[in-house]
């Protein structure tokens, strides 16, 4: 059931403890500086779910997270179907990796980067 709309609905939020242990088990992975993509295909899925990290050993303030999280999100609901083009659908582990907290701008970029790197990986 894919969706031309740009939004990002319970559906395709990762949330199985299950699912989120395999997908860190496979270490398929692509780097685009501060984003690191971890993906892994899965045959059960009606269409693509997102699990969005980051660290709280590098952001202590939950209030800096939230907003780091917030900015990947908005980058992922805008940009998600540059990944959706194909009949396979994902399981998508996007993780923030800078110490620095960056402009929605750049995370932005570092999201189409990433995106289109996996394209020509897949």
């Amino acid at each position: 059931m894919k969706s031309n709309k740009l939004t990002f609905s319970k559906s395709e939020k990762l949330c199985s403890l299950l699912l989120i242990e395999s997908l860190f088990k496979s270490k398929l992975s692509i780097k685009s500086f501060p984003l690191v993509l971890f993906w892994q295909t899965n045959e059960t899925l009606i269409n693509n779910q997102v699990l969005l990290t980051v660290s709280k050993k590098k952001f202590k303030l939950a209030t800096d997270r939230n907003r780091i999280k917030r900015q990947m999100r908005e980058a992922y609901r805008l940009n998600k179907q540059i990944i959706s083009t194909s009949d396979k659908f994902y399981l998508l582990g996007i993780t923030y990796i800078s110490p620095n907290k960056l402009s929605y701008m750049e995370i932005d970029a570092a999201m189409k980067k990433v995106f289109n790197k996996f394209n020509n990986e897949s």
